[in-house]
C-alpha cells in the first residue's frame, strides 16, 4: 500500500475532518501518522453515528462508561493503538467501543495488581536488605560462624544468614554460647532456610539435633 499517495489523496477529507471533531495532532513515525489519521478518520465516521441510539437502552451508569471510553478514544494520539488494536476492529466500530469499558476496567485493575506487586517486591527488597545488616551485626556480636555451601548463590547464603537471625534473635549471650556446637555443625544455608520455612525454632533444631546425636551413638554403639 502507498501510503502517502492514499493519505494525499484524502488529505483534505481528514484535516476537515479533524478540525470538526478537534482531534488531536497523530504521533508515531512518518510512515505511522498517515496511516493512522486514515485509520481514525474511517473509523470515526462509522462510529460516532451510532453512538447515540447504542447507548439508548443501557443503565445511566453503563452509558456514562461508553461515553468515557469515546472520549479517552478520541482523545488517542498515539499512531500504533490506532494501527494496531483500533484498525481490526474496523466495519465492528460500535461493538469495539461497547466492550471497552470493560476491557479497560479490567486493564486498571490488571495495571494496580501489578503495580502492587511492585511495590510489595520493593519492600520486600528494603526488608531483605535491612536484615541482611541485622544479621550481619548479630553475627559480629556473638562470632557466629560463616554461613556457607558448595555451589550457592550470594542469594541464598544471605537468606541462610537471615533465617539464622530471624530464628536465634531472641536469644540472650549464654543460651547461644550453650549451642556453640550446633552451630559449627549446620553452616548450609538450606539448613536455616529449611528449619525457618519449616515452622521450626531454634529450640526444635536443638532436640532434632540431640535426638540425631542419640541415634549416631546408638548406631556406633551396636556397631561395635
Amino acid at each position: 500500500m502507498d501510503l502517502e499517495r492514499v493519505f494525499e489523496k484524502q488529505r483534505r477529507l481528514i484535516e476537515q475532518y479533524e478540525t470538526e471533531y478537534k482531534l488531536p495532532e497523530m504521533l508515531g513515525t512518518d510512515r505511522q501518522r498517515p496511516w493512522a489519521r486514515i485509520i481514525r478518520r474511517e473509523f470515526l465516521a462509522e462510529l460516532l453515528p451510532q453512538v447515540l441510539d447504542a447507548t439508548k437502552g443501557l443503565p445511566a451508569e453503563q452509558a456514562q462508561a461508553v461515553y468515557g471510553s469515546l472520549d479517552r478514544l478520541r482523545a488517542e494520539n498515539r499512531a500504533k493503538p490506532w494501527i494496531e488494536v483500533i484498525r481490526p476492529h474496523q466495519g465492528g466500530a460500535i461493538e469495539f467501543l461497547l466492550s471497552l469499558p470493560a476491557a479497560e476496567a479490567a486493564a486498571a485493575k490488571k495495571a494496580q495488581e501489578e503495580a502492587n506487586a511492585t511495590k510489595s517486591r520493593q519492600k520486600k527488597s528494603r526488608q531483605a536488605i535491612r536484615d541482611i545488616k541485622l544479621a550481619g551485626d548479630f553475627e559480629d556480636q556473638h562470632g557466629l560462624p560463616l554461613i556457607v555451601g558448595e555451589g550457592l548463590s550470594v542469594r541464598q547464603e544471605n537468606f541462610g544468614r537471615r533465617c539464622r537471625y530471624w530464628l536465634m534473635k531472641d536469644m540472650f549471650a549464654d543460651e547461644i554460647n550453650g549451642i556453640r556446637g550446633l552451630l559449627e555443625r549446620h553452616v548450609r544455608a538450606a539448613t536455616w532456610i529449611n528449619a525457618f520455612q519449616s515452622g521450626q525454632t531454634i529450640r526444635d533444631m536443638i532436640r532434632l539435633d540431640r535426638e540425631s546425636d542419640a541415634q549416631a551413638a546408638m548406631l556406633s554403639r551396636h556397631a561395635t
